[in-house]
């Protein structure tokens, strides 16, 4: 008897395109498979734009970053559902802060933050785990990226 179990997807929104990941775990040959749709807004296919935006936009959300590993720059994309004062922070796996990227009011809507591997102070930091965090209004988030030198 197979047994196959589709793993919760994964949905993300980057440069204008709705990127959909899931994966399908067959446990009697121990294969997983790995599906993948892109669905595009200046080109849909059956698809309303400008609905699939809205709801988008209706939430908030927190991306995890690209590329990851990276060296020497990653993008951080996240999604503002309303207006709110925004922090968006880079700490080390001590939990001791290095670096502010976001720390203002902004409006609701999609967002883009680069980090260049710096601390405040500009000093390039070392290879890593760093964990960057987001909070707007009620909603916070964190993920973990690596900087490889």
């Amino acid at each position: 008897m197979k047994e196959e179990n589709q793993i919760t997807p994964d949905v993300d929104l980057k440069q204008g395109r709705i990127y959909n990941t899931w994966r399908s775990y067959d446990s009697t040959t121990f294969f997983m498979t790995i599906w993948a749709n892109v669905l595009d807004f200046d080109n849909p296919v059956n698809v309303n734009p400008e609905k699939i935006k809205s709801q988008f936009l209706a939430e908030f959300k927190l991306n995890q970053n690209y590329p990851n590993p990276f060296n020497p720059a990653t993008t951080i994309n996240y999604n503002l559902a309303q207006n709110s004062f925004v922090t968006l922070r880079i700490y080390n796996t001590l939990g001791q802060e290095v670096k502010t990227l976001v720390n203002a009011y902004q409006s609701k809507g999609f967002k883009s933050v680069s980090w260049d591997g710096k601390d405040n102070a500009g000093i390039q930091l070392s290879s890593g785990v760093y964990i960057f965090r987001i909070e707007a209004g009620d909603f916070a988030g964190s993920r973990k990226t690596v900087l490889m030198r």
